[in-house]
């Protein structure tokens, strides 16, 4: 399927400088979930978007941090967030684990319609993200309501040139693979295209040397 068939993602409606890590990860899991179940309901008829989706939402792990822990987590993510806006910090690099990305994604999603429905993994060079939203809350189309987006999702990330680049390396709903012309499209998709687009990201990218994956840490170094 060539990538133009792929149907258009949601563009992210999250503040860049308020959360940069947290509501990036939300944003490309999210993204592939919703584009995935509209592409059924558009080109397979109801039949392909009830094959994917489900009418419950599933429990997701749940964060086991320390109280302790999370106040670390929280006050790295604030010295974080202040060392890419001002340009200027002693500490140049930040690591974040799968389970402080999770407590950045609660912490941050003001809405609560997304954080709480993303679980992170960061393992092995590769991020991990388990979700369960409500196709409803994200797509006002009469048939999302009471349709639920159960899965998981794994992808890459990188940086060249200051742009960055995030790319699908699987999708999951409900156990099963997704379809091999759907994948195919999302894999040619840079994920973060339309967050580059932002000046306020753009300002931010200023900064960032690089972000990559390493081993269980997903690590930002700053210029």
């Amino acid at each position: 399927m060539a990538q133009d068939s792929v149907p258009p993602l949601p563009k992210s409606s999250s503040n860049a400088k308020g959360c940069i890590i947290g509501c990036l990860i939300v944003f490309v899991i999210g993204v592939a979930g919703v584009g995935i179940a509209t592409y059924a309901a558009y080109n397979a008829g109801m039949g392909a978007l009830n094959a994917i989706t489900e009418t419950e939402p599933r429990p997701l792990p749940e964060v086991v941090m320390t109280e302790e822990e999370t106040t670390a987590a929280s006050e790295k993510f604030e010295r974080f967030t202040e060392a890419v806006k001002s340009g200027a910090s002693d500490e140049k690099a930040f690591s974040f684990s799968g389970q402080e990305i999770n407590v950045m994604l609660r912490s941050n999603d003001t809405s609560r319609v997304l954080g709480e429905s993303v679980f992170v993994t960061v393992e092995d060079d590769e991020i991990r993200g388990e979700v369960s939203f409500s196709l409803g809350d994200l797509v006002p189309l009469p048939f999302m309501e009471g349709r639920y987006a159960n899965g998981s999702a794994t992808f890459s990330v990188s940086t060249n040139d200051g742009r960055l680049f995030v790319f699908i390396e699987n999708f999951r709903m409900k156990g099963e693979d997704a379809p091999p012309e759907i994948l195919e499209g999302l894999r040619q998709e840079n994920l973060a295209k339309d967050m580059m687009s932002d000046p306020e990201f753009q300002e931010m990218m200023e900064n960032i040397d690089s972000i990559a994956v390493e081993g269980d840490q997903l690590v930002v170094t700053l210029k």
